[in-house]
C-alpha cells in the first residue's frame, strides 16, 4: 500500500496492537515507519509510536452503550461468579486464567466460573460453563451473572470483551499490560497483576471475592470509565482525522 501512487486516495493504517507475537518484531518496527497515515487505538500503542519519533492519531475505539449495561446491580450478585474469555492464542493469557482460578477454586469452593469465546471448549469441570460463540444478548448475560471479569492478557491493544464486562457492572482483575492501562487503574477500576503470574492473579480474585465493599467500588467505577468508550467519540474521531487529511499534504 505504500508504495501505490498519490492518486489512489489518501493511505491510513490502523493499528490495533504491537503485534510481535508470530513474527519477527524488527518487520512489525518496519510497518510502523512505512510512510501512512497512523491511528493507534489505545495510550500505549500511542507511546510506542512516540518512541519511534512516528506521528499517530489517538483514536480508542467506540462500544454499543445499548448492547450492554446493567442489568443486575453488581451489590445482589451474591454467588462467587468469575467470567473470562476463553481464546487458543498463548498471548491471551488463557492458561495463566485457568491455573488461577484453579488456585482460587482451592480456597473458594463456591466458586463458579463462566467461559465463553468462538473456540471449541476444553474439557472442564463442573464448576466452569462454556458458551460458544454466544449471542450478544446472551453474552450481556453473561457478564450480568458475573461478580468479577478476569483479563489475564500477556499483550492487548485494547480489550472489548473486558470493557464489556465493566459496562455491565463486573469488577475487574487484569494484567498490568500497556493495553489495560487506559480504563485498568490499580484499586481504582481494577486490581491489577503481573502478566504470566497465575499465583498474583489469583489472591486480586480471593481479594475481591473477600471483600464485598472494594469489589462494588471497582464495578462502580469501572463502570463509569467504560461508559467514555461511545460509537460516538471515536466516530467522531475519526472523521475530524479524515477531513483534516483532506487539506493536508501528507500520505
Amino acid at each position: 500500500m505504500a508504495s501505490l501512487p498519490p492518486s489512489i486516495g489518501k493511505k491510513f493504517y490502523l493499528i490495533q496492537g504491537y503485534e510481535i507475537w508470530d513474527g519477527p518484531e524488527m518487520e512489525v518496527i518496519q510497518t510502523w515507519k512505512l510512510p501512512l497515515n497512523k491511528i493507534v487505538i489505545s495510550k500505549w500503542l500511542w507511546n510506542i509510536a512516540n518512541e519511534m519519533k512516528e506521528t499517530a492519531a489517538l483514536i480508542p475505539f467506540g462500544l454499543n452503550q445499548d448492547e450492554f449495561g446493567i442489568d443486575q446491580l453488581p451489590v445482589n450478585r451474591q454467588i462467587s461468579v468469575v467470567g473470562m474469555l476463553y481464546h487458543c492464542m498463548e498471548v491471551k493469557g488463557t492458561e495463566d486464567g485457568l491455573r488461577a482460578l484453579y488456585y482460587v477454586k482451592e480456597q473458594k469452593p463456591e466458586l463458579q466460573v463462566r467461559l465463553f469465546g468462538v473456540f471449541a471448549p476444553p474439557k472442564l469441570p463442573s464448576w466452569i460453563s462454556y458458551d460458544q460463540l454466544p449471542s450478544r444478548k446472551r453474552l450481556r448475560e453473561l457478564y450480568n451473572e458475573c461478580q468479577i471479569f478476569l483479563a489475564p492478557s500477556h499483550s492487548e491493544g485494547l480489550s472489548f470483551t473486558t470493557l464489556e464486562s465493566m459496562l455491565c457492572g463486573a469488577s475487574l482483575v487484569a494484567t498490568n499490560i500497556g493495553g489495560h492501562i487506559d480504563y485498568a487503574l490499580d484499586r481504582k477500576t481494577a486490581l491489577l497483576a503481573p502478566p504470566k503470574n497465575p499465583i498474583a492473579l489469583s489472591e486480586c480474585v480471593i481479594q475481591l471475592l473477600n471483600q464485598p465493599e472494594l469489589r462494588l467500588k471497582l464495578a462502580s467505577e469501572g463502570e463509569k470509565i467504560a461508559a467514555e468508550f461511545t460509537l460516538e467519540s471515536a466516530g467522531l474521531k475519526l472523521e475530524q482525522l479524515l477531513l483534516k487529511s483532506i487539506t493536508s499534504n501528507g500520505p
